[in-house]
């Protein structure tokens, strides 16, 4: 039965063979819990008794988990390689999958209890949402698999505090969020899931102030037009790092670092499309961190015509503008 180890006996026999067989129902996973020696190996057949395992079998050494597509019985086959061993064992145990709907903008808490258990958050999204996934706690042995309406991967990464996706969904329709532990995992998780399009909106002149926690980021939103130039600056930052982001999930941020760092600098940019774009202010420390900042439109004034080679010009800059000039 399922949750009942077994202890094969290849002591006397090392090359001898145990069968247990099993009923289960059609669309069932099952995670085989195993400990002893690799040379020693398991096989699993289906009802029709069609080989599941690999050829040369399941090392007793690693687990491993089977999604069961047909109703019946099953047959284990559990012998010894040429290795006496004397420490084997073998659980089966059913694996759940638990579903919850995906709430965006708020702190999922999730804990994986049993060895090949899923969780599954479901998402309703249009095509071109620009969304954010922001792992706050875990310690990475939990991978998160987003897939899109046909079952198309759209990414998959683990769960930790340094785990940040920026992602546009591809079409209209139901997405999953599959939370699995790796290799019969069990511990807790947890992250969140944010609508980018939600984000405060920048205003060119206009200071922002407000604290990160520690191992926190929190978003803002810049309506832009290609070819306008920005700067960023920092009027507060204590420990604070930023990152910008055009509306591709691409990453402009001049002279960053590589993550889960971000620049602590001023920089100024100029954006390549038309969209929106996110501004990420983090915090990568045990603290929290109070900050603020401006961002400024730069206005660029056409000068007079062309200038010759030689000939001095001069002119007056209002804070905020640029002057170009074109010569032949």
């Amino acid at each position: 039965p399922f949750d009942t180890g077994v202890t094969p006996d290849f002591k006397d026999n090392a090359r001898g063979t145990e069968i247990y067989q099993f009923q289960a129902e059609a669309d069932t996973r099952v995670y085989f819990d195993a400990a002893g020696d690799f040379f020693n190996r398991y096989w699993l057949y289906g009802p029709d008794n069609s080989l599941l395992s690999t050829p040369s079998g399941q090392p007793f050494n690693s687990d491993v988990e089977y999604e069961l597509l047909d109703g019946g019985t099953y047959t284990l086959a559990l012998q010894g390689n040429g290795r006496t061993g004397g420490n084997e064992s073998l659980i089966a145990r059913l694996a759940d999958d638990v579903s919850n709907p995906l709430p965006l903008g708020d702190v999922v808490n999730g804990t994986i209890s049993g060895a090949g258990d899923r969780h599954i958050y479901k998402l309703t999204g249009t095509a071109g949402q620009l969304l954010f996934l922001d792992g706050i706690a875990g310690d990475g042995n939990v991978r998160a698999t987003l897939t899109g309406p046909n079952g198309q991967p759209i990414f998959s990464d683990s769960i930790n505090r340094w785990n940040r996706e920026f992602l546009s969904l591809p079409q209209d329709g139901a997405y999953l969020l599959e939370g699995d532990g790796k290799q019969g995992w069990t511990g807790d998780y947890s992250f969140k899931f944010s609508d980018r399009s939600q984000a405060p909106l920048i205003s060119s002149g206009v200071s922002i102030a407000d604290t990160v926690g520690n191992y926190g980021i929190n978003l803002y939103s810049i309506d832009g037009s290609a070819g306008q130039v920005l700067d960023f600056s920092w009027l507060e930052r204590d420990g604070a790092t930023w990152r910008l982001y055009d509306p591709g999930n691409r990453e402009i941020t001049p002279y960053s670092p590589r993550p889960p760092y971000s620049t602590t600098s001023d920089f100024s940019v100029g954006l390549p499309i038309d969209g929106i774009y996110t501004l990420a202010v983090e915090r990568v420390s045990s603290s929290s961190s109070d900050y603020q900042f401006e961002v400024q439109q730069y206005t660029l004034i056409e000068a007079p015509a062309s200038i010759g080679l030689g000939t001095p010009f001069t002119g007056s800059l209002a804070a905020g503008e640029a002057h170009t000039y074109t010569y032949t």
